[in-house]
């Protein structure tokens, strides 16, 4: 006997949806909205659902959100505002990478990952606060973010993986408030000539400085307490 399974889809106002509208599967590309919100009730924005929306500027998404798909708004060239609720547990790779024109975005307090790729080529993000109770930056997490300016990284994050901020040629001021057991191969590669990290202890300090993770014109400074 044959089975056969029948998949539903729904679309409202030229967006594709599953059929229990809890997927956002498709924007359309073409569409000239500026700006959109996500009705409530979805729950996960469905990989590549919103990639290449050019002029797509800005955009609402509701507290029922759990989970944001890999290049879910990859080359939203346009797209410069953007809240994520601290309803988004799960957020994968790459997933704003080449948002060139994103300037301000919020981060769910309860997150402890920033994912592999996650801002890539976001060029006019100057500054980010990252939740406090991070753990993980991942590879490529900033990389060519280079209107990035400065950034402190929490006292809880204990690792930052390979070229996490390669190339963010603006950055010229890191402060590392915790204590990392791992930073991995050119995790600060290529930030502005003047650049300095500031760490709070000898061990992170040693570490930075005894791996390849940094340009020789990078500077670590360990901060002392007053």
């Amino acid at each position: 006997m044959w089975e056969v399974t029948i998949t539903i889809l729904l679309i409202l106002i030229g967006v594709l949806f599953s059929h229990d509208r809890k997927k956002l599967i498709k924007f359309p590309s073409s569409s000239h909205l500026e700006t959109f919100s996500i009705p409530y009730g979805v729950e996960e924005i469905c990989a590549y659902s919103f990639q290449g929306c050019t002029n797509l500027k800005e955009i609402s998404i509701p507290e029922s959100v759990v989970k944001i798909g890999f290049y879910a708004f990859f080359r939203c060239s346009n797209l410069s505002t953007i809240d994520l609720p601290d309803s988004v547990k799960t957020v994968e790779h790459r997933a704003f990478k080449y948002c060139v024109n994103l300037e301000n975005i919020t981060l769910p307090n309860e997150w402890k990952t920033i994912p592999d790729g996650l801002f890539v080529g976001c060029e006019k993000l100057k500054s980010i606060q990252l939740p406090d109770k991070l753990e993980v930056l991942g590879e490529y997490a900033f990389s060519h973010c280079s209107g990035l300016e400065s950034i402190t990284i929490p006292s809880a994050v204990y690792a930052i993986e390979s070229a996490a901020f390669i190339e963010c040629s603006r950055l010229s001021s890191i402060t590392i408030q915790g204590k990392l057991t791992k930073a991995e191969s050119g995790a600060f590669e290529g930030l502005a000539k003047s650049s300095t990290i500031y760490v709070q202890d000898e061990a992170t300090k040693n570490l930075i400085e005894g791996k390849d993770c940094k340009s020789e014109y990078t500077q670590v400074v360990l901060q002392t307490a007053n």
